[in-house]
């Protein structure tokens, strides 16, 4: 970074002046490889300072049209101090770190050469906090995004994936019988919870379906859509969704979990021995993953196959060679698209010290 842009930054932090730490002296440590010392220096200020500086830069670059780098870097240092926030159970300064950051975003995407930037930012830092199973801050950072980028069928599939997690949220117990009166206080809550978790699925569907219609060649969006489908009771329709996707140039990932899912729609459905050559090609897909055996060996245990099912059940828990080869993208697949957020943020904050 050359001497124009560190005055460029030295510009937006003046105020620091009084400060023992200056700001630039912050942001200079942040560049230079210290990154957690910057951030824990920002992470430590009061709410009051806060304010008063993220105020201080919306009065200076507001309207201007060139924001440049050094922006994109203070929303990164503000955006990794509410992460340090939210790891060290700080969830109220966390929460004033990220409105910093957000406001700062909001001048970035004024410009339209810092569009891309904003919307990177609203999609790794919403996948962040769906991570931590945090739904309500995810969908009111992505329902801001969507707002702003109203054609962006990612954006879609994410805002989707966090109605998909909280729809498939366990239901409540129904009621024993001696509490279950028509009418009755229990039954109504018993009732409204499980309409809620179909609502929220049923908005997953039509979010996975408009992406669908502005990307027809998305996969996440097929494949999900083909699992909220089946949630939501419409079987046919979900193994045609999935299909489409073993039929599509899909990456590995996508194709395990399109034959996870076939195969436990087809075991719903009672198709078992087509439910276990579904399964079967799930295991063919990712050999080293738990949950296409365990799918597998139940399925066997259905059709009384028990010495089968036993031995593909010692084989779900037999360690793999690989290091890390049991990595399964089933047990990542409820959070969304939480599994992308470090490479997002990690690609944030190499453009923005560039």
């Amino acid at each position: 970074m050359g001497l124009s842009s560190l005055y460029a930054v030295w510009l937006i932090w003046a105020v620091a002046a009084e400060t023992p730490v200056s700001l630039t002296a912050l942001v200079d440590r942040y560049l230079a490889g210290d990154r957690d010392g910057a951030v824990r220096e920002v992470a430590a200020w009061p709410r009051e300072r806060l304010k008063q500086q993220i105020a201080q830069v919306q009065g200076r670059l507001q309207g201007k049209p060139d924001l440049g780098c050094p922006l994109t870097l203070v929303v990164m240092l503000h955006t990794d101090a509410a992460m340090f926030d939210r790891a060290h159970r700080r969830p109220f300064a966390a929460d004033l770190q990220t409105e910093a950051a957000l406001a700062l975003v909001r001048l970035v995407q004024a410009d339209p050469a810092g569009a891309s930037f904003a919307r990177r930012w609203y999609l790794g830092v919403a996948s962040y906090e769906q991570g931590l199973w945090d739904a309500g801050r995810a969908r009111r950072l992505l329902e801001e995004a969507r707002r702003r980028f109203p054609q962006d069928a990612e954006l879609l599939v994410a805002l989707g994936s966090v109605d998909e997690m909280e729809g498939s949220l366990p239901a409540p117990p129904p009621p024993p019988p001696g509490l279950a009166r028509p009418g009755g206080i229990v039954v109504r809550s018993y009732d409204a919870a499980v309409h809620d978790r179909r609502e929220e699925l049923r908005k997953a569907e039509e979010g996975y379906r408009q992406a669908l219609a502005l990307e027809p060649a998305l996969v996440e969006a097929r494949l999900r859509r083909g699992r909220v489908l089946a949630r939501l009771g419409q079987g046919a329709e979900s193994l045609s969704e999935l299909g489409k996707v073993l039929e599509s140039p899909a990456d590995g990932r996508a194709r395990y979990l399109a034959q996870l899912f076939t195969g436990h729609e087809l075991e719903a459905e009672g198709r078992l021995e087509d439910a276990l050559a579904a399964y079967r090609r799930a295991v063919e897909a990712a050999p080293q993953c738990q949950a296409g055996r365990l799918a597998l060996a139940h399925a066997l245990g259905r059709l009384r196959s028990r010495e089968s099912a036993a031995e593909v059940l010692l084989q779900a828990i037999t360690p793999a060679d690989a290091g890390d080869g049991r990595r399964d993208p089933w047990w990542a697949y409820p959070f969304g698209q939480a599994d992308r957020a470090g490479a997002i943020l990690d690609g944030l904050r190499q453009e923005a010290g560039r």
